[in-house]
């Protein structure tokens, strides 16, 4: 006869709620308890969004006052980067694998492992169209990605981190058109703009 316990983690309604009461990095480590708890993350879309894995439900993005776009609670000690519809921005801190603390020899193993969950998350909650870093203590970069992973937006920040310590001055339009041509944009139905875009004589560098 199964306990009450297991009668509660049988319905899947339940054993859903109760692990979304759990803080983040609890609710990320769950699937290891069993092939059950790993089966109820995986078909929850309120897990999923709760940990940035998928992207939020439809929503209409007036002006900046509406938009409030959250980062991920897992990726916010790791990142600082502003989204502003208007092309103002905050320049935020550097961010690399290095920053996160692993096992003296095993620093990148798992930032570099293919199928790491962290590829797979959305960065901020509602999507936003531009992401701004500061790279380097040098370079402030207006990466245009909408409605991308983790990985590609990484990826990019990267580019430019490399990219940069060949640049001069007057040679940073290199770099600009590069990542245009680079980055692969992918269209983000779930958000509908409905603000003026800012004219391209107005917007500001790519690199200022």
């Amino acid at each position: 006869m199964a306990t009450a316990v297991e009668r509660v983690f049988s319905i899947v309604e339940l054993h859903e709620d109760i692990l979304l009461q759990l803080p983040i990095l609890d609710l990320l480590m769950a699937q290891k308890v069993s092939k059950q708890w790993q089966s109820v993350s995986n078909s929850s879309i309120k897990i999923k969004r709760r940990l940035s894995f998928t992207k939020p439900d439809h929503v209409k993005m007036e002006n900046w006052a509406s938009c409030r776009p959250v980062q991920s609670e897992l990726l916010r000690p790791f990142f600082s980067i502003i989204a502003h519809p208007s092309g103002q921005y905050i320049p935020g801190i550097p961010w690399t694998c290095y920053h996160i603390q692993l096992a003296p020899g095993a620093k990148l193993i798992l930032f570099k492992y293919p199928k790491a969950s962290w590829r797979k998350m959305w960065l901020f909650q509602p999507l936003v169209t531009y992401y701004f870093s500061y790279v380097s203590g040098a370079v402030n970069a207006k990466i245009p990605i909408e409605g991308q992973p983790l990985e590609k937006v990484a990826w990019s920040i990267e580019a430019i981190d490399k990219t940069e310590k060949f640049l001069k001055k007057d040679t940073r339009h290199v770099l600009e058109k590069a990542l245009r041509n680079r980055l692969q944009l992918l269209p983000c139905a779930d958000v509908e703009r409905r603000d003026e875009e800012p004219k391209p004589h107005s917007e500001p560098n790519m690199l200022t």
